[in-house]
């Protein structure tokens, strides 16, 4: 019966350890098989991930481009504009036309910038402004008739239209 028992044991374990190996080899083709299905489901992520971060890449540097050239576009013209307020050409080159013009009280730097570009002294009214803003001229034009030609500087036109002012030392005189 021993013996009985020992081989009835032995068949017992190798058909436990013969299921065990089964049930272990199923689990192991069970997780081959999930493992193989994740991978696939990883490598889709992956495919995914690589064409949106770089269509997500080309986009930014899209951006970065048009910001860039905006940038300069913006930083020459303003460049451009700051240069011709200390350097601007007068309209015409030699002896110009002689053009009277008639500024009147109170003097509105503005409106005599408006009026000087549309009789054809000065290119940009606007420029006009801040060029009288950082002149000596400032504050100083007075109304009156003046005679004005197509090459002279605006500079040189607001020294004329200034010339009558009273100096600053001339007014804390007066005052005293």
């Amino acid at each position: 019966m021993i013996e009985l028992t020992g081989g009835l044991l032995r068949d017992l374990g190798n058909r436990a350890s013969c299921i065990v190996r089964i049930a272990l080899q199923t689990r192991v083709i069970e997780f081959t098989r999930v493992e193989r299905h994740i991978g696939v489901q990883e490598y889709n992520m992956t495919v995914k991930g690589i064409i949106g971060s770089t269509v997500e890449l080309v986009i930014k540097i899209v951006v970065l481009v048009f910001f860039a050239s905006y940038l300069i576009k913006a930083a020459t013209a303003a460049y451009d504009y700051g240069y011709r307020i200390f350097t601007e050409a007068p309209v015409s080159l030699g002896e110009g036309r002689i053009i009277s013009v008639s500024v009147e009280d109170p003097v509105s730097v503005r409106a005599v910038g408006e009026m000087l570009e549309e009789r054809g002294l000065i290119r940009d009214a606007n420029l006009f402004v801040i060029q009288e803003l950082l002149s000596e001229s400032h504050g100083k034009i007075q109304p009156g008739i003046y005679d004005l030609s197509t090459a002279m500087t605006a500079e040189e036109m607001m020294a004329v239209m200034a010339q009558d002012a009273p100096d600053e030392e001339e007014t804390q005189e007066v005052a005293q």
